[in-house]
This record gives C-alpha cells, sequence and structure tokens, in this order.
C-alpha cells in the first residue's frame, strides 16, 4: 500500500514536465488571430436616363409631374396649361347655357306672334240655324277591307279578297240668313265601315233631313258667311291659343333649364 501511494506523486510530476516542455516547444506553430469578414464591395445601380424624345418637358422640369401616356411614349401636362384648357371648356359651356336662355325667349317670341297670326287669320266660327232645302239619294259604295290602313273600293260585281264592308251616304242643301242676307251651303251625311248593308238606317236619316221642320245648326265664317259647313271647324282663338301656351311653356322651360345650369353650377364641368 505504501509503495503504490508513492508512485502516484512521481506520475503527477511527471505528466506535469511533459505540458511544461509542450509549451516551450518551438517546433509547435501558434493559430493566426481571428480575422475580420470580407467586405463585400456594392456596385453603383445603373442610372437610367430617358431619351428626350420620350418627354415633352423643358430642360430642367420634373419628368415625373403629370405624366401621361399617348402612343406609348410619355406625355408631360403643364399643370398650368391644364388650367387654362378647362376654362375655356367651362366658359364654352356657360355660352351653350347663355344660348339655351336666348332660344327659349326666341320660342316665346316667335309661339306669340304665330298665335295671334292663327287667330287672326281663322278666327272664331259662329253657329246659325239653317233650313234643309235639298236630300240626294242615298249612296251605298263597297269596299275590300284587309286592315284599318288597307281598305280599297270595289267596282260593281267585284270579288273582295279580304272582308266586304259597306259605307252609305247622302248630300244635302241648306240655306241660312246672316244680317238679312240669305247664303247657301252644302254637306253631307255618311256612315263608318259597316260589315251589314247600312242602306235602312242611312234612310232613316234621311227622311228626318228631308221631313224635318226643324232647321239644322251650321257653322260659318263671320268674315265670309258663304264659309260654312255643317261640321264643326277649328276655332282659330282656340288654335292659336293652345299654339301660343305650347310655345310660351317649351320657352320658360329652356330658360329656367339654362338659369338653373348657370346658378348652380351642374352644367358639365361649369363651376
Amino acid at each position: 500500500m505504501q509503495s503504490s501511494n508513492n508512485a502516484a506523486p512521481g506520475k503527477q510530476q511527471e505528466n506535469s514536465n511533459s505540458m511544461f516542455n509542450l509549451l516551450n516547444d518551438s517546433n509547435i506553430t501558434p493559430l493566426p488571430p481571428p480575422s475580420a469578414p470580407p467586405v463585400i464591395e456594392e456596385e453603383p445601380s445603373p442610372v437610367y436616363n430617358k431619351p428626350p424624345e420620350y418627354s415633352s418637358a423643358a430642360p430642367g422640369r420634373d419628368l415625373d409631374a403629370g405624366v401621361g401616356t399617348t402612343n406609348g411614349l410619355v406625355t408631360v401636362m403643364d399643370p398650368s396649361q391644364q388650367q387654362g384648357g378647362s376654362s375655356k371648356f367651362k366658359e364654352r359651356q356657360r355660352c351653350q347655357m347663355y344660348g339655351v336662355i336666348g332660344l327659349g325667349l326666341a320660342i316665346i317670341v316667335l309661339s306669340i306672334v304665330i298665335g295671334l297670326l292663327i287667330m287672326r287669320a281663322v278666327g272664331s266660327w259662329k253657329t246659325a240655324d239653317a233650313t234643309v232645302v235639298q236630300v240626294s239619294d242615298i249612296k251605298v259604295d263597297e269596299y275590300d277591307y284587309c286592315k284599318e290602313d288597307d281598305v280599297r273600293p270595289l267596282d260593281v260585281g267585284e270579288t273582295p279578297k279580304c272582308e266586304l264592308v259597306y259605307v252609305c251616304s247622302f248630300d244635302f242643301r241648306y240655306r241660312f240668313t246672316v244680317d238679312d242676307d240669305v247664303f247657301f251651303g252644302s254637306s253631307a251625311k255618311e256612315t263608318d265601315y259597316e260589315e251589314v248593308d247600312c242602306y235602312e238606317d242611312m234612310l232613316i236619316e234621311q227622311e228626318f233631313f228631308a221631313n224635318s221642320e226643324e232647321p239644322i245648326e251650321i257653322y260659318y265664317n263671320p268674315k265670309d258667311p258663304s264659309d260654312n259647313d255643317y261640321y264643326e271647324q277649328v276655332d282659330g282663338v282656340l288654335a292659336g291659343g293652345i299654339f301660343i301656351l305650347v310655345g310660351v311653356l317649351a320657352g320658360v322651360s329652356m330658360i329656367i333649364f339654362g338659369v338653373s345650369m348657370l346658378c348652380c353650377g351642374r352644367c358639365c364641368c361649369i363651376e
């Protein structure tokens, strides 16, 4: 036991000497110090210069301001030019609205003038009591009725292609007095297209005109009583008044539209 304990210190001393010799050995090459990471040089990014034909801007002006494209080329719009063009467009729109107002005024004036001319030329027809002095025989006409705008009179013995219809009529002559002056007139009575023979019904009408002692009412032009008819004619005053009313309403509507667009600024780009 004692011999083994004495040998252990000897081995420890031998190991220490070996380590000391290794540290002092000149054949051992020391490790180099840690080096810094390699520096990577960045290449400068290429600068793209736009060819002069791709820009309409003057030298020194920012090419990115107001850039548009036309046919693949870059077009630079000058803000002052844009504002000037917009102003001209707005001014043109205003002029159009003034034109609408002027047209409305012209329509009103023309409608009044034409309406007064109609009143003066046609006038208002008056009524008078007339006496029937002559009645013709009843005439029966046959027609080939295919549709409303396709009606053809038939000759005697002709066969219709569509539908056979009848029209019965007779003429009569009357006499009336205006300011102690005697005037004559004539007119006719006829039926619409009838599917059955209308002779019997028209015969009753004819007998009434021929035998009645009661006068019939006719219409005549007060400026020329020889211009008369059994049927009511267009009243010149009424026709002229309607013409004036329609024209005035149309003109006023145009004026209101033009003024509202100018005042409210709702016409396209008008502000």
